[in-house]
């Protein structure tokens, strides 16, 4: 048994088709076991398995293997995959903005999916005109299912911001509580990480045998958070102080340090980084509900390899340009980190400070665009 950590989602990478139709290669997809592998792996690891999930090439690219339209090819997987207790979510990729507005009817009928596309200077009326769309006319839970990636979305298990560059199997993990645990016995940082990420990559590999799953396997070892299990807190009691005060930027580096350490040593796929998305963090909500957490502090810790903005409530006044702003400082970072960041915000009818029910997510607040 592993104390205090979970396995976050099980996700399998799903090739370019080798059949003719959408239905076929849906269900040359559908019969991977995902699942049979996640029980087995749980039971051996002690811990549950949260979700699964698939990842889809880029529909451009399905569209053209396929011979038809990139929406009928998202509304075929769509269809298949909602009928199944298998998969519980899966990421649909695109390369482009452009005629992409379909995508809001899609997110307001298939609770499953999910979109991602990356940020283009070309295309950033574009980009801002869906963030907008989708956040008002399919709904802020709906908008939570589509994000931008400023360079290419890698492979990943976390979604949205994902695609698919052949079969693999991937993992990703929920450890803030097995990290906050070993911080406060003095346990070095290093150490730890590497230690969960031998156990379960090992363990992962040994199982991966027994069951119909692409035989590469990767891990993502990211530090995300679900709710109590929270990264803010992680980075508050390693640095010894709040979230809001100097020594968050050094105490995020310090955690990607020993992320990345791991990630070399243990199959290490996607972003592998912290990760902040403040509906999925109490303690982020509690940061942001008072005041003393706002929008350009969370943008200034992607300078230190936070993967990327995720899951802020803005209010629905902030104008167009000032979403292609955001995007453009948001490409600005990536191009001096060299690496991919994302950006999901959610455009919400609520002033900074208000508290939005957010479905799944829960109360959350909105966050102030100008603190």
């Amino acid at each position: 048994m592993i104390e205090g950590a979970d396995i976050r989602a099980m996700a399998v990478s799903a090739p370019l088709p080798r059949r003719g139709d959408v239905k076929a290669y849906v269900e040359d997809v559908l019969a991977l076991e995902v699942s049979e592998y996640a029980r087995a792996l749980a039971k051996e690891l002690g811990v549950s398995v949260r979700t699964c999930r698939l990842v889809f090439p880029y529909l451009e690219d399905l569209s053209v293997a396929l011979n038809v339209e990139a929406r009928t090819v998202a509304e075929g997987l769509c269809d298949t995959v909602e009928d199944t207790r298998e998969i519980d979510y899966v990421a649909l990729p695109l390369h482009r903005a452009k005629n992409a507005s379909w995508i809001v009817e899609v997110l307001r009928r298939y609770e499953k999916a999910f979109f991602s596309l990356p940020y283009s200077r070309d295309e950033e009326a574009e980009i801002a005109r869906l963030i907008r769309d989708i956040s008002t006319k399919a709904g802020p839970v709906e908008a939570a299912h589509f994000a931008v990636s400023f360079g290419e979305q890698p492979q990943t298990p976390y979604f949205p911001a994902t695609a698919s560059r052949g079969a693999a199997t991937m993992l990703s993990l929920l450890y803030p509580t097995y990290l906050r645990r070993a911080i406060r016995r003095g346990d070095e940082l290093h150490r730890a990480v590497r230690e969960l990420a031998r156990r379960v990559a090992e363990t992962a590999e040994a199982t991966l045998k027994s069951f119909n799953v692409p035989r590469r396997l990767y891990l993502d070892y990211s530090l995300s958070p679900w709710m109590e299990d929270s990264v803010a807190a992680v980075i508050e009691d390693l640095k010894g102080g709040d979230l809001t005060r100097p020594g968050t930027h050094s105490a995020i580096l310090e955690i990607n340090s020993a992320i990345r350490d791991a990630a070399e040593r243990y199959k290490g796929v996607g972003y592998n980084e912290v990760m902040l998305p403040v509906a999925e963090d109490n303690r982020l909500k509690e940061l942001v509900a008072s005041g003393k957490l706002g929008l350009q502090l969370l943008v200034s810790y992607v300078s230190v390899c936070v993967a990327g903005l995720d899951m802020v409530l803005l209010p629905l006044g902030v104008d167009d340009r000032f979403l292609v702003s955001l995007m453009r400082d948001l490409d600005a970072i990536r191009s001096v980190k060299g690496r991919a960041v994302g950006m999901r915000v959610i455009l919400v009818d609520a002033g900074p400070g208000d508290i939005v029910e957010l479905g799944f997510f829960g109360r959350t607040p909105v966050a102030d665009p100008y603190r």
